[in-house]
């Protein structure tokens, strides 16, 4: 084949590829987070990781029923045809984000808009994305977006210690863990008898809480499995306490992410400022991933490096994620900028938004100290 063994395809297609996903995520989340009118974002978000999840729940079936003979116990890879399914699916998905209502006919049921808020120029977007990354409450926040996605040894956990359909099993299963854990954080963030700030305090204790149960008990397992490397398959009775390492893990995770991106929502009204703080999450999202990627190429004895880079990476990030929240000031409702004359395609400038919404969130701030 023309195309076989030649690493430069792989590497080209994997910058497309990372081109066209920073283009999509950015998006999706300010779709997500900002169609929608403050009080249902949280019913909005986990509605999102229900699409979301929908994805890896199809793949892992496709995976699961490909890959699940009694030749396939032992550790291996999948075959080719699990690929092509998924270049078939994403060949289908592209064409139909055309159908996507554009933010200026978005119906919301309370009839207020979609606030857009946008530069006037490239450049113009530019800057205000620079100006957004160099807040200091987004600075805060960088740990904890890396520390979110930066666990990417449940993957090599698999490859270590379970056999091929094993690996489909949790793939499939785990994605459920993940409806879960977004349909309960997603209840809470909504619960309307709680103010904004409240729920988002509970949601980060209900957030460490389970990341110990997560990772206190991944320790305990992974030290038994450095000590005696297992090759589960699922008719294995210890297959189901290497099951619940992963489970764990994508329950926290998920949680988290959910608690990120509704703290994220709840920094302004209007789409267009939105969608770049989604941006600017997503971004480091890709940067912690690649850099965790690189990491567990390596064949760590035991896994416990990547174990620890990962506790101590979340350990770092606890206090100025607290101190980010204490002195946030939520956004609860679409707010007037108190500006006459302006419709909203003649919204204020950028700048006069950003300096306006910066006073009133510091009065706020001094009140409530």
């Amino acid at each position: 084949m023309l195309f076989a063994g030649n690493n430069w395809l792989v590497l080209v297609g994997a910058v497309f590829c990372g081109i066209s996903a920073g283009l999509f995520w950015a998006s999706e989340g300010a779709v997500a987070l900002g169609y929608p009118e403050a009080s249902k974002r949280g019913k909005y978000m986990n509605i999102w990781l229900i699409f979301r999840t929908g994805g890896p729940l199809v793949g892992g079936a496709i995976v699961l029923g490909l890959n699940h003979g009694a030749n396939q116990k032992k550790k291996g890879k999948v075959g080719y045809e699990t690929y092509l399914v998924f270049i078939a699916l994403q060949c289908i998905a592209a064409p139909l984000a055309l159908f996507l209502t554009p933010p200026a006919k978005v119906q919301r049921s309370d009839g207020t808009k979609v606030k857009i808020v946008a530069g006037k120029s490239f450049i113009a977007e530019i800057k205000a994305l620079g100006r957004a990354l160099a807040r200091r409450d987004i600075l805060l926040l960088l740990p904890i977006f890396w520390a979110a996605y930066f666990n990417q040894y449940n993957s090599n956990f698999q490859t270590y210690y379970f056999g091929v359909r094993a690996r489909a099993l949790s793939g499939f299963v785990i994605n459920f863990a993940n409806l879960l854990s977004s349909y309960l954080i997603s209840l809470l963030l909504d619960y309307k008898k709680f103010p904004v700030k409240k729920r988002m305090l509970i949601g980060f204790y209900w957030v460490i809480f389970w990341h110990l149960v997560a990772w206190i008990y991944a320790w305990v397992i992974q030290e038994k499995y450095t000590r005696h490397p297992p090759a589960w398959d699922w008719e294995d009775s210890g297959f189901v306490e290497g099951f619940f390492v992963l489970a764990f893990w994508q329950f926290s995770q998920q949680s988290l992410q959910n608690w990120l991106y509704y703290f994220v929502s709840t920094k302004t009204d209007n789409i267009s400022e939105l969608s770049r703080f989604t941006g600017i999450l997503r971004g480091q999202e890709s940067f912690s991933q690649a850099v965790s990627y690189g990491l567990n190429t390596r064949e760590w004895k035991g896994g416990r490096v990547p174990l620890a880079v990962n506790t101590i990476l979340l350990g770092l990030a606890v206090v100025p994620t607290w101190i980010a929240m204490r002195e946030h000031v939520p956004v609860e409702s679409d707010k007037s900028y108190g500006f006459e004359g302006h419709s909203d395609e003649e919204a204020p400038s950028e700048e006069i938004l950003t300096t306006q919404t910066s006073k009133v969130a510091a009065v706020q701030s001094t009140v409530q100290r």
